[in-house]
């Protein structure tokens, strides 16, 4: 709970605004009592993260937390007119950074013959790939939330979308931009130096004020999905900047780092072909910023056994390959060559229960990521949750900051993941809904 009122007390004026601007677009149009009564659920997520390790910076090997998310949903008009509100409450009971709260939704939808308008704060996935999600791009990650950067922050927006025999075309105009969340001095799964999340800089005169854009179209054509998007804006993934001060003619760093956030132009691309059990996927973005432009780009294919042995039993097999032209400057690390072969085993019973399990292999450094997600359904409220990260092939990184600094300055294309060598982990959550 502290963590939380510290939360609060500097986030306070950021949080904010994001709920002002929903408030101003969404609750214009008041909602019409009488008409249909309102939906609501939520859901109470109990977790625990184990890791194998003390952090190198002796953070815990225990990181309890515990999840509130719930969900207000009305229509009105035959579903003409809609509004949902989706809140989010995390509190951690190590690392104070991963104690937040979000707005997930808070969005107005107006639907009408061809077209929909939806105003407020919204989450939005552009993509079709298992592993990695190049093109999407519209909301933040929130990564205290997970390692594999599918948790989103809400963002507020306008999104016109337009629906004809053509295809479907999404324009998007959005502001108030959300900063990347990054684990505290206490937290797991981060880098070995502190990212000062209160003191940002934009390389845009208007901080996060500044009107990004955005526009996809969508089309299907029998079994083939295409989508072709670009985005001008904000972008949303960082680049740091080594904070210290000058003594004596020497710079001397403290051990943090000030995420910097550049304006960039991206024009994306999706494809997906169905045939029969077969799914071929691919995404690619074209992205021009600070440091110029490159290429990037992610595919493979998923094949489904379905009702296997004559079982009720589906088997899915996924392999991707991605490719990043930066090479060793690729951020990710360990996403510029590299290969992603998985299993995912639906048993599809009453309990739903599911799991994918596969591995990461970069292919010049040898380093691999083994990866578990599974989850079951217990009785109607209750389901468990399972994941499980294992860092294989690299040296652990040393403690000390001097000898942190200069094997980061000397980067190994061979070690990309050093920093990560002592945080296997398993999560289990137990989620109860209502």
């Amino acid at each position: 709970m502290i963590g939380l009122t510290h939360y609060i007390t500097d986030k306070k004026f950021m949080f904010i605004s994001h709920f002002r601007a929903g408030l101003y677009v969404v609750l214009g149009c008041w909602l019409p009592a009488g008409i249909n009564a309102a939906e609501w659920s939520a859901e109470v997520g109990f977790e625990s993260s184990f890791y194998l390790h003390s952090g190198p910076q002796g953070q815990s090997k225990v990181h309890p937390s515990v999840r509130l998310e719930a969900e207000y949903y009305r229509d009105w008009k035959g579903g003409q007119e809609s509004f949902t509100f989706s809140p989010l409450l995390v509190l951690d009971g190590q690392d104070s950074e991963r104690t937040h709260w979000d707005i997930k939704e808070l969005a107005w939808i107006h639907v009408d013959d061809g077209w929909e308008i939806r105003s407020g704060i919204r989450t939005v996935f552009w993509g079709v790939m298992e592993t990695r999600h190049l093109v999407d791009i519209i909301n933040q990650t929130d990564q205290v939330m997970n390692f594999d950067g599918e948790d989103k922050l809400g963002q507020p927006m306008v999104n016109l979308s337009i629906d004809q025999s053509w295809g479907t075309l999404d324009l998007y105009i959005m502001s108030f931009f959300r900063d990347r969340t990054f684990a505290g001095k206490d937290g797991r799964l981060r880098g070995p130096l502190i990212v000062d999340t209160d003191n940002p800089r934009f390389e845009s005169g208007n901080n996060r004020n500044r009107i990004e854009g955005a526009i996809r179209w969508h089309q299907y054509f029998g079994d083939f999905d295409i989508a072709v998007s670009h985005f001008s804006g904000t972008a949303r993934e960082p680049v740091f900047e080594l904070q210290g001060a000058l003594i004596g003619g020497t710079f001397i760093p403290n051990g943090m780092v000030t995420p910097v956030y550049p304006v960039i132009d991206q024009t994306g691309l999706e494809l997906q072909y169905i045939y029969e059990g077969w799914a071929l996927k691919a995404e690619a973005i074209s992205h021009y910023g600070h440091a110029g432009r490159y290429n990037a780009a992610v595919f493979g294919f998923e094949f489904t056994q379905s009702g296997l042995y004559d079982s009720r039993i589906d088997l899915g097999w996924v392999v991707e390959y991605s490719y990043d032209e930066r090479e060793e400057q690729a951020p990710v690390g360990i996403a510029e060559h590299d290969l992603a072969i998985a299993t995912r085993w639906s048993l599809n019973d009453v309990e739903s229960t599911e799991m994918l399990i596969g591995v990461i292999a970069d292919e010049s450094s040898d380093e691999l990521v083994f990866f578990l997600e599974g989850s079951r359904r217990l009785g109607e409220y209750w389901k468990l949750i399972v994941e499980s990260r294992i860092f294989v092939g690299g040296d652990p990184l040393p403690q000390d900051l001097p000898s942190v600094l200069t094997q980061l300055s000397n980067a190994d294309p061979d070690n990309k993941l050093g920093y990560l060598q002592d945080e296997d982990f398993l999560r289990v959550e137990l989620v109860r809904y209502f």
